[in-house]
C-alpha cells in the first residue's frame, strides 16, 4: 500500500499509473496531480482498525490497492480539497478535479470505488 506525505508521493502501476511504472504525484495547486484514489485517515485514532480492513479487503478482491495519507503529514492536500471528516476516501480526475467523496466512519462499498480506480 502506498502511503502519501508530504507534498509528493509515490504511486504503484495498479494504482493508476498508465505506463505502468512508478510515478510522482505532485501538489494539486500546481497542476500535477494524476487521477487515483485516495484514503486519508489516523491510523491511531478509534476507526483505524476498520479502515485497515476494508483497504485489505478492496486489495484482495480487486487486486489493486489505494494510497493513503495521514492528514497531519500534509495538511495542504485536506485544505485544498476541504477534507476535515476522516476518514475520507476522495476520488481525483486527471486534472485534481474531486470525481468522487466519501466521508466519515461509514465506509462506501467496494464496488462504488472501484469504479474509479479503473
Amino acid at each position: 500500500m502506498s502511503t502519501l506525505a508530504g507534498d509528493n508521493w509515490r504511486v504503484t502501476a495498479a494504482e493508476g499509473d498508465p505506463h505502468g511504472d512508478s510515478a510522482t504525484w505532485g501538489r494539486t495547486l500546481a497542476g500535477r496531480t494524476r487521477q487515483g484514489v485516495i484514503c486519508i485517515y489516523r491510523d491511531n485514532a478509534d476507526y483505524s482498525r476498520s479502515v485497515e480492513e476494508w483497504l485489505e479487503n478492496f486489495r484482495r478482491t480487486t487486486g489493486r490497492e489505494i494510497a493513503t495519507m495521514n492528514p497531519d503529514e500534509n495538511p495542504s492536500f485536506c485544505e485544498t480539497y476541504d477534507i476535515v471528516e476522516y476518514p475520507t476516501i476522495i476520488a481525483l480526475g486527471e486534472s485534481g478535479e474531486v470525481r468522487a467523496m466519501w466521508r466519515g466512519k461509514n465506509l462506501p462499498l467496494l464496488n462504488e470505488v472501484m469504479y474509479y480506480t479503473i
